[in-house]
């Protein structure tokens, strides 16, 4: 169901975040948080709720990596290549998002700083948009899931450029990763995990970090992770707290050095 016309993902994320804030710190609520929280929190932008210390974290579920596509059409054949014409031409290669602020516009200016390079961002209502000026060939790159690129990268309609992960992902073993061309700091994992209301007691966090690193193991839920190009990721509340804030003060200081007018 779309969303009313006053609303976007980023005032529904505030709000689903907010409720879990304010319910019962029993455990029996809790927030289901993606990559998009922290980014979220980093808009600079007045949120009813403080990330840090309104939410504790309870465990990290699984993480994949993002997948850099450049149109079939384009002389650029490579990231390398693509990056080249970019530095020849500033702001002579575009590149197509889902809007503002989403990861597929601020993943692909975090590769434009690490390369020293600037990128044309343009801004659609919705990652298939985009996708559909990449095929034509109005759009030189985005960056998406492999849900999303893969199928289109395989039928020769895409070329799949670089993987944002520390490793090769399985269903593109022939395309390097950001770090084997160069670019550690455009290293990207888009995630899920689990948080719950500051209040809850340390013992009752315990108890569901336990009991959601007992179901990651499960064979099924690794099958399930897989469909997604993503793997298991079991830790500690503290090992998901620490990745939190990394993220938020990772994108902060892009959107800031970036100069990013988020909505």
């Amino acid at each position: 169901m779309p969303l009313p016309n006053h609303m976007n993902r980023r005032s529904v994320l505030a709000i689903a975040t907010d409720a879990a804030d304010k319910s019962p710190p029993d455990g029996y609520t809790l927030l289901f948080v993606t990559t998009a929280l922290p980014t979220n929190a980093a808009s600079g932008k007045k949120l009813p709720f403080d990330l840090m210390k309104d939410l504790v974290p309870i465990g990290q579920i699984g993480a994949t990596p993002l997948l850099i596509a450049g149109s079939a059409n384009s002389p650029a054949t490579t990231l390398r290549e693509l990056i080249d014409l970019a530095r020849a031409k500033p702001n002579g290669i575009n590149y197509g998002s889902s809007g503002v602020g989403s990861m597929s516009h601020i993943g692909m200016e975090l590769l434009a700083s690490e390369a020293k390079v600037q990128l044309l961002h343009v801004p659609y209502k919705g990652t298939a948009l985009a996708v559909n000026d990449l095929v034509s060939g109005q759009l030189q790159a985005v960056l998406g899931t492999f849900a999303t690129l893969s199928q289109l990268v395989e039928g020769g309609k895409l070329r799949a450029l670089a993987v944002t992960g520390s490793q090769r992902a399985a269903l593109a073993p022939n395309v390097p990763t950001v770090t084997e061309l160069g670019l550690p700091g455009a290293r990207i994992d888009f995630w899920w995990g689990l948080m719950g209301p500051a209040r809850m007691p340390p013992e009752v966090v315990k108890r569901v970090n336990d009991e959601l690193n007992a179901v990651l193991v499960q064979p099924e839920v690794r099958e399930l992770l897989a469909r997604e190009v993503a793997v298991p990721t079991p830790g500690t509340p503290d090992d998901f707290g620490k990745l939190m804030a990394f993220e938020v003060t990772r994108w902060s200081k892009l959107i800031k050095d970036a100069n990013i007018k988020m909505e």
